[in-house]
């Protein structure tokens, strides 16, 4: 009997427009909580910064296993409409 993967939050980059667009993302990063990914994904946010790259650059999601988004913890909207 196969084990039931287990529940993660992925850091995806869509790498095409339409629907399915999160389905196809490539995963960046696997983390057990939302907030270990976003705390992650502010780390490349800062990265990217310090070497003078506006993070908006660079279109990184946070998604369920099932590939759905996940709303930032302050509210704001991270994933632009296809």
């Amino acid at each position: 009997m196969k084990k039931p993967e287990p529940f993660l939050f992925h850091i995806v980059q869509p790498y095409a427009d339409g629907e399915r667009r999160l389905e196809h993302a490539t995963v960046v990063s696997s983390h057990r909580t939302a907030a270990d990914a976003f705390a992650e994904l502010a780390r490349i946010g800062a990265v990217l910064e310090h070497y003078r790259h506006p993070a908006e650059t660079l279109e990184l999601i946070v998604v369920t296993n099932d590939r759905q988004p996940v709303p930032p913890p302050d509210g704001s909207r991270h994933d632009p409409p296809a």
